[in-house]
């Protein structure tokens, strides 16, 4: 199921394995990239990443919430370790 093409409301078990699924990609993929690299190719790799989080999360406004997030998280922990 992917949340964005989806307008129907789910059964209650249905939303807790989405939110399980969704927090535990977004989990393993924070953890996959912190901390943040000054290496251009670790960036690309993010970049690269980014998609596939997003694909294996099956996309979805909580999806991109959540990865938006993550970046900005992991650029700012990237500009403290610049000095």
């Amino acid at each position: 199921m992917t949340r964005s093409e989806d307008n129907e409301i789910w059964k209650p078990e249905e939303y807790l394995a989405y939110h399980k699924l969704v927090f535990r990609i977004m989990f393993n993929f924070l953890n996959a990239h912190f901390p943040p690299q000054e290496d251009p190719e670790w960036w690309e790799k993010f970049a690269e990443d980014t998609d596939h989080a997003s694909d294996e999360a099956k996309g979805g406004s909580l999806v991109n919430g959540m990865l938006l997030a993550i970046s900005d998280y992991l650029e700012e922990e990237y500009k403290k370790r610049r000095g």
